[in-house]
């Protein structure tokens, strides 16, 4: 064979590597063969690195330094994403830790796997690792696993043998002619040191052979994860000790520390409230979620974010750790809680079961040995629980009835369903300056609390009313508590509108009632600001002034025992000053002269039918130069079979005859008091090509002739007024020139721009799908 030739089929087989076209008998004598997709599930295990080769300098200066490496695989429960968990301990006993999620393939002939971002820990520190790399796996025998790992850097060939098949020395130097081999094959330097591993180095989180009883005295026992019920309570810290600098500066101020540990519904997430006192009372609460473990072998749980509240300020807590626990007596939980900064041993003790100091003394030998055992400094300064101090919630032993005098009682759990109504917010005082800048500017502020059909979602509706008439609506999502012992909701995204512009509200806030009168609900809103505390009266109360006035000695009390300062300057509900939507007291028939009557739920089947617009305006510029393109808009509106869903088609024609047809996703409105509709994401086509929509925006009925519809639609652009008549009834030009008086009233009504150029349909203008005229059929001859 020609040098050429010979040439040609190394580029061919070099180009062949990671391929899943089998290989023949004579490339590499069959070394080469990819594990093909439908057999991936084989490298799921625990595996020892046997012996590893690279192609790059970094590489070759790295496997010198190696003395073993632990790997695990696992498919996570989504079935699309595999977490390869790498365990490199290094001369001298330092440990780097992988963890990396790489993509599950689905391609029958490409069973190559993705990296993408992961973590990397090394000596207690957590930090993110996002390199990209691809994984090539190959046929071997049945306890052993190759595998090509390529990077930035270049390429590892690592071949590993089963954990429990890794300890026999002679077979491993046996193997070595075959890795040698497939190594030359994948064309890796032939004269590369590789790794050999000795069969007796021992791994970063445990001993090669099996661990006797004489490790750490039994003390580093992980709890096993069909145990992990057993944190799910109220506990107080009792000891501490960290391997940290920051840590160390950090403990001696701390005078206790109570946590919770709870399991969402989900049955996949913990949460983790951690409430800190600090000397000077300052107090820091932290609620952290966590992944619930599902691997038997690994209860490791993972953070992700939560929140952080320090002085009424709330922030995002968005750091990334890791957390362990370990057996121990029933009534105790010791966890070692990793992130960017080291590494936290943390003992505590069953609320109920901290209050024993010379208990908690003669436990310390215990907590040092264990401390010890895992590598702690063992000349660290510890935290000891003194067995008195109080939490940042509540006190050591029950509060008595002097606490506040029974002013500050949360409403129960079980009791939230009294919130459920329309308030109306009588007082109010703050403790941030942007706060008090606020409240001076407002005349009302009405709201509803609702709960969704989920029964975990309640919907915060404030309609808030500023000087100069000026309107802010603010729905805001909160969790419905569930835990009998903490009424909190936390709020998630919703929505802000002003001058008729939608917004997405996207603040994380925390939110506690408080028991008052029947009629009466006091609230306190913590968001990244501060604190608000809102004192309401449901909506049909809120009218008496001298009874008001009368009640502004019990907010100050409540607001002082709340911690909110005592000069504060507070909203005060004059009693009279209307609301965003509706006047304070019953509106008579003068009001836009009954244009503006809201079509209510009980009514809403009357939409739908297939309409034809006539007549429209908006209030922004964006869409003002859309409407004189617009020659026909045809709509329907129908109901899904879920009868939750209404389906929204519009099918939009303009000059040179192109169209664009939307099919918007509404909610059908359940509240008889408020027939307001929200859209959710559908699809906009146009020339042929379909795109998602997913404008958020909330749509309004109004009442108006039975063959009529009145329509205003709001999006982040701003306002649309939409007058259509039912199809069939859009043809007769002299009738529809004669309701442009009602259309201009209406929009006038509703705040529309008194000098906008409208849409006026004129009578005869083609749909998109179909003729505005049937056609006539022609007569028979």
């Amino acid at each position: 064979m020609s040098v050429v030739k010979r040439a040609v089929l190394l580029t061919l087989l070099l180009a062949a590597i990671g391929s899943f076209a089998a290989a023949g008998p004579e490339d590499c004598h069959g070394l080469n063969v990819t594990l093909q997709t439908k057999d991936i599930h084989k490298i799921f295990g625990d595996w020892v690195l046997v012996w590893s080769i690279t192609d790059h300098d970094k590489g070759n200066a790295l496997l010198p330094k190696v003395t073993s490496s632990h790997v695990e695989f696992r498919l996570r429960d989504d079935k699309t994403t595999v977490v390869f968990t790498e365990r490199n301990m290094y001369t001298h006993q330092s440990c780097l830790t992988y963890v990396i999620n790489m993509t599950m393939p689905t391609d029958p002939l490409d069973s190559t796997m993705t990296t993408f971002p992961g973590s990397m820990e090394k000596d207690g520190l957590l930090e993110v690792y996002n390199e990209t790399a691809t994984v090539t796996f190959f046929e071997t025998c049945p306890d052993c696993l190759s595998m090509v790992f390529k990077d930035s850097e270049g390429r590892f060939l690592l071949n590993y043998r089963r954990e429990g098949d890794h300890r026999d020395v002679e077979k491993l130097k046996a193997d070595h002619s075959d890795h040698h081999k497939l190594a030359a094959c994948l064309g890796f330097p032939a004269n590369a040191n590789p790794f050999n591993y000795d069969g007796a180095a021992d791994f970063c989180h445990k001993k090669s052979s099996p661990a006797g009883p004489e490790d750490c005295h039994g003390l580093n026992v992980t709890l096993q994860t069909k145990d992990m019920h057993k944190i799910f309570a109220d506990w107080v810290l009792v000891w501490s000790v960290t391997d940290h600098d920051k840590g160390n500066a950090l403990l001696p101020k701390v005078t206790s520390s109570h946590v919770e540990f709870r399991l969402r519904d989900d049955k996949t997430t913990v949460v983790f409230t951690e409430r800190n006192m600090y000397t000077h009372q300052a107090c820091v609460t932290y609620v952290i979620n966590m992944t619930m473990p599902t691997d038997p072998l690994d209860s490791t749980m993972t953070t992700f974010p939560g929140s952080m509240e320090k002085d009424g300020l709330l922030e995002v807590y968005n750091e990334t750790a890791t957390v362990n626990f370990f057996e121990t007596c029933p009534d105790c939980l010791s966890m070692v809680f990793k992130d960017s900064e080291g590494r936290f041993l943390l003992n505590y003790r069953r609320e109920g079961d901290h209050r024993d100091v010379e208990k908690l003394k003669a436990d310390h030998s215990d907590h040092h040995k264990l401390a010890a055992c895992l590598g702690f400094p063992t000349n660290a300064n510890p935290f000891n629980y003194d067995g008195a101090a109080d939490f940042c919630h509540k006190k050591l032993s029950p509060a008595g009835p002097e606490d506040c005098h029974g002013l500050n009682v949360t409403l129960q759990t079980k009791d939230m369903h009294k919130i459920f109504a329309d308030w109306v917010l009588v007082w109010s005082v703050t403790d941030h300056d942007k706060g008090n800048a606020l409240l001076a500017k407002v005349t009302s502020s009405h709201v509803e609390f609702r709960l969704r059909d989920d029964k975990t979602t309640v919907v915060f509706t404030e309609r808030n009313m500023y000087t100069h008439q000026a309107c802010v609506t603010y729905v805001i999502n909160m969790t419905m508590p569930t835990d009998p012992l903490d009424s909190t909701m936390t709020t998630f995204p919703g929505s802000m509108e002003k001058d008729g512009l939608l917004e997405v509200y996207n603040e994380t806030a925390t939110v506690n009632f408080f028991e008052t009168c029947p009629d009466c609900l006091s609230m306190v809103f913590k968001d990244s600001e501060g604190r608000f505390l809102l004192n309401y009266r449901r909506e049909g109360d809120h009218r008496d002034v001298e009874k008001l006035k009368a009640d502004h000695s019990d907010h100050h009390k409540l607001a002082a025992c709340l911690g909110f300062p005592a000069n504060a300057n507070p909203f005060n509900y004059d009693g009279a000053a209307d609301f965003c939507h509706k006047k304070s007291s019953p509106a008579g028939p003068e009001d836009c002269h009954g244009l503006n009557v809201t079509l209510q739920t009980k009514d809403m089947h009357k939409i739908f039918g297939d309409w034809v617009l006539v007549w429209s305006t908006t209030d922004h510029d964006g869409y003002q130069a859309l409407i004189p393109k617009v020659t026909s808009s045809h709509v329907e509106f129908r109901l899904r079979d879920d009868k939750k869903t209404v389906t929204f088609t519009e099918r939009n024609m303009y000059t040179h005859q192109s169209c664009v047809t939307y099919v918007i996703n509404m909610t059908m409105p359940i509240d008889p008091l408020d027939s307001t509709m929200t859209t959710f994401p559908g699809s906009m086509e146009k020339d042929g090509l379909l795109e998602v929509y997913n404008e958020t925006a909330t749509v309004n009925f109004f009442e108006t002739c039975p063959d009529c519809l009145s329509m205003i639609f709001k999006d982040s652009e701003g306002r649309f007024l939409l007058n259509y008549r039912r199809e069939g009834d859009h043809r007769d030009v002299e009738k529809l020139k004669a309701d442009h008086s009602d259309h201009h009233k209406l929009a006038a009504c509703l705040g529309l721009p008194a000098n906008a150029n409208p849409f006026n349909y004129d009578g005869a203008a083609d749909f998109c799908h179909k003729k505005s005229s049937p056609e006539v059929e022609p007569e028979a001859s």
